[in-house]
């Protein structure tokens, strides 16, 4: 395999390249990217036409750009044209123009063509206008598919607008589409490595509202809020290139993956490049540059290693506005062991073995080699001062410190949190939960009997003459005699799915879900059975004590307060008539 890398201005520049170049050894095929920062499709279909006039049987895939990256370089308003001559091995182009509706149906129906292609792959380029269509969709049906071979690649960018980006199939353009680009070859070896580098550094928040790519709200309140107070990023012509660099961190299958805010809608939802469910937890994160340099060079060190033909980077528009100058520090090494050329995308796709992923803000990095192994052959240009980097500009480090104190803080924080919590919602003395925590599960459950009809019975007990015991024997022998009692109810008379606390005092609440199936009569024997056994056996010093209990269960036309005082007027009547009982009302 050859590659041929070129930066063009114009037609004349491309065609003045591909003239000039004689590959020295035989072609079987020619597979040309095209990655500009332009996005005119008439300019991608010119530059394609120009190819075919020198290569008529050129393979040629393309896209537009945040911006380039040739032989290691970052440049903006350039267009980088990628030439791969392989001399054993075969690319084929398919093709999948949308209309931004039906990518479900139309994926599923190609992938069931493609099937015998897609086996028979050594890797599979994918290249998507992700912003204007939901290309996860497509991607599910060849997920399912389970390809062995690596899957990588990328979504068109703009960086003005990445809902106006086109990717070039051919000599013909889309502005909604995907090109899957299927190499095959029995010398044909690839080594994909995904970096991220990213790190959370606020709580944990979940998505409440969300369709598709649209957040509406995070914890209940508009999703733009959280920028807004958290950040001071106001919705102006500025969010994009403000908010870029505060993804929201989304944890799935192989970890965090971010999503990058694109725009505000008029109800302070957020526009993401990618989807986001509803009830998914979230951070917003950060670039580490420290972290993104340190992975930067271990899979720099496995592709000197592996020895490629060409290496080929698909890297997030976000990294390169974040990291600056620094930006070069990740690209340029790898130019430095073969021939490199990519570009900054609208997302990045790659398959981890757990199905395919549309990444934001990652950087995929692709090495390719026809023929020889890595043990077999050495590049001349390959530097041999132990790769040593240069530090990182001042701004770079001060940030990645910057980072990691508001991760430690924030991880101090959450903790202090919990145990806030476990204080404001468990009984001191018996570790169930408290009277407010329970008031809190009453309501819940009245509120899901009335949507769903699911409902539930409720038991209150109480220990009798329990002040004569405090009396006779002392506080902390009461004490004692309520924490085993607490523990009989936790361990021994509720199921998992039943909830117990401490209402006050010497009485407890048990709530048991779900009696539809398990009507008050269960609730009954329940109750029943604890307070039988309470009379005989021995509590602490020996002491014998008893207690009375009340049942009721859940009407359609209940509140929390109806059900509470249905439940204790049936324990006073379990008192009246002589304690040690249980009565239902």
């Amino acid at each position: 395999m050859i590659q041929l890398i070129l930066t063009i201005d114009s037609s004349a520049d491309l065609d003045d390249g591909l003239a000039g170049f004689q590959c020295p050894e035989p072609v079987r095929t020619v597979f040309v990217q095209i990655y500009s920062s332009v996005n005119k499709k008439e300019w991608l279909e010119s530059l394609a036409r120009t190819v075919v006039r020198h290569f008529p049987n050129a393979v040629i895939a393309g896209a537009t750009t945040n911006g380039e990256i040739i032989n290691g370089y970052t440049t903006t308003g350039k267009t980088a044209v990628l030439v791969s001559f392989f001399r054993s091995s075969d690319v084929e182009l398919v093709t999948l123009p949308c209309c931004g509706s039906n990518e479900k149906e139309i994926g599923k129906s190609l992938c069931l063509d493609m099937e015998p292609l897609v086996m028979q792959a050594a890797g599979i380029l994918l290249l998507c206008t992700a912003a204007s269509m939901d290309s996860e969709e497509f991607l599910k049906p060849l997920s399912d598919m389970a390809p062995s071979c690596p899957v990588f690649g990328a979504a068109a960018g703009y960086y003005k607008d990445p809902r106006q980006s086109f990717i070039l199939c051919g000599t013909n353009a889309y502005d909604t589409g995907i090109a899957v680009v299927l190499f095959r070859g029995k010398e044909l070896v690839f080594d994909v490595s995904y970096f991220f580098g990213w790190k959370p550094f606020s709580k944990e928040m979940t998505v409440t509202a969300a369709s598709g790519k649209l957040v509406e709200q995070v914890d209940s309140l508009p999703a733009f809020s959280i920028y807004r107070h958290y950040l001071g990023i106001e919705n102006d012509d500025e969010f994009s290139t403000n908010a870029v660099g505060f993804s929201f961190l989304v944890e799935r299958r192989h970890g965090y993956i971010a999503r990058v805010p694109i725009s505000v809608t008029d109800t302070g939802g957020i526009l993401f490049a990618a989807d986001i469910a509803a009830g998914e937890k979230f951070r917003i994160g950060y670039a580490d540059p420290s972290a993104i340099m340190e992975e930067s060079g271990r899979i720099q060190k496995r592709m000197k290693d592996f020895k490629p033909d060409a290496v080929f980077m698909y890297s997030g528009g976000s990294r390169r506005l974040l990291l600056r100058d620094d930006i070069e520090q990740e690209t340029l090494p790898f130019a430095e062991i073969a021939p490199t050329a990519g570009f900054y995308s609208g997302g990045e796709y790659y398959a981890s073995g757990k199905g395919i992923e549309l990444l934001n803000a990652a950087s995929i990095t692709v090495g390719i080699r026809e023929g020889l192994d890595s043990g077999s052959r050495e590049r001349e240009d390959t530097k041999t001062d132990d790769d040593a980097q240069k530090p990182l500009h001042p701004y770079s480090k001060a940030v990645g410190f910057l980072i990691r104190f508001i991760e430690a803080v924030t991880k101090e924080l959450e903790e202090a949190n919990k145990q806030l919590l476990k204080l404001a919602t468990l009984d001191k003395l018996t570790g169930l939960y408290n009277r407010r925590k329970l008031d809190e599960i009453l309501a819940y459950e009245v509120s899901r009997t009335k949507r769903h009809g699911s409902g539930f019975s409720v038991i209150l007990t109480d220990i009798d003459f329990f002040k004569k015991i405090n009396d006779e024997h002392g506080h902390l022998t009461g004490d004692k005699i309520l924490i085993e009692l607490s523990e009989w109810l936790r361990y021994t008379f509720i199921r998992k799915t039943d909830i117990v606390g401490r209402w006050g005092g010497e009485e407890f609440l048990c709530i048991i879900p779900d009696s539809r199936t398990e009507p008050e009569e269960k609730a009954e024997s329940t109750a029943a059975d604890f307070v039988r056994t309470v009379s005989e056996a021995p509590f602490f010093h020996g002491l014998h004590i008893t207690c009375s209990a009340g049942v009721t269960t859940c009407r359609a036309e209940d509140t929390t307060e109806s059900i509470i005082a249905r439940v204790d007027e049936a324990l006073y009547a379990s008192k009246q008539q002589g304690r040690n009982r249980v009565t239902v009302c």
